[in-house]
Formats: structure tokens, C-alpha cells, sequence
């Protein structure tokens, strides 16, 4: 695991079951080195997480989609620092975001919990948006409403 390499710990597999989130892995490592006498601030450790994070979705080991909430008129990407990635903006995304319900993402090593559109608006965002998109992007709306 390479969070065991960057930190140079060695992780259970009961453990690492459990880190399902950066948050959790961030929690976890920073708890094992305090206990180890070789303390880190949490920023610090958070930085290296997130920064090995970033590189697995980079390299396409986790596949993720960087979204952003989009204004009308604002159709280039936004770089997210943190991230060292581009988002894509999404017009009423807010829609999508607002009043999510958790449910479980599945892959191959076990399960996370991650929030999802209540159906009716996600049904309503894919309306607006297939209406509102731009003329290079007609082919899309074919597919926003099936």
C-alpha cells in the first residue's frame, strides 16, 4: 500500500478495510505515528494523502470525475489545487448536491459510502441541463434525457 511506503508503516488488513475515506486514512496514520513516537501534524499528513490520492486517480487506478458547480456563461475547467486537477464545471449542480442520500459505491475490494441526487432531482437537473446545453454539445442531450 503505498501510504505504508510514504510514511513507512505497516497497515493490518483488518485496518485498512476500514479506511474508506481520506479523512479515515488521515485519522488513522496520524493516530499510528503519534503511537509510534514519531508525531506529524495532521495538515501534513493530509497533504501526503491527498497528494497520493490525486496520483492514483491520475494514473486511473480510481476512476473520479472532478465536478464543480458551473454559472451560466463559465464552461472552462477550474483548477483545484489541492488536487493538482481540473474540474469540470456543471450547470445546477447545486441541485444534484442539495439534500443527497448516502448509498454504497461497490468495487472489487469491498464497498464506501458515498451521497448521492435523490432521484426527482436528478430527473430535474437532467432536464434543465439537456435544455440549456450549447450547440457543440447537442449530441448529449439525446443522452441527459434517456
Amino acid at each position: 500500500m503505498e501510504f505504508e511506503d510514504a510514511f513507512e508503516i505497516q497497515i493490518p488488513d483488518q485496518d485498512a478495510e476500514k479506511l474508506q475515506t481520506i479523512r479515515d486514512v488521515n485519522d488513522y496514520v496520524t493516530g499510528r505515528l503519534a503511537a509510534e513516537g514519531q508525531p506529524r501534524d495532521r495538515a501534513s499528513v493530509y497533504a501526503i494523502v491527498c497528494t497520493i490520492t490525486c496520483d492514483q486517480w491520475k494514473s486511473g487506478a480510481v476512476p473520479v470525475d472532478l465536478l464543480t458547480p458551473g454559472a451560466m456563461g463559465h464552461e472552462d475547467p477550474v483548477f483545484i489545487p489541492r488536487f493538482r486537477a481540473a474540474a469540470a464545471p456543471v450547470k445546477y449542480l447545486s441541485l444534484l448536491i442539495d439534500e443527497a442520500e448516502p448509498a454504497p459505491a461497490i468495487y472489487p475490494r469491498g464497498a464506501v459510502l458515498v451521497d448521492v441526487p435523490t432521484p426527482a432531482r436528478l430527473a430535474l437537473h437532467k432536464l434543465l441541463v439537456s435544455q440549456t446545453r450549447s450547440l457543440v454539445q447537442q449530441t448529449k442531450s439525446g443522452k441527459d434525457l434517456h
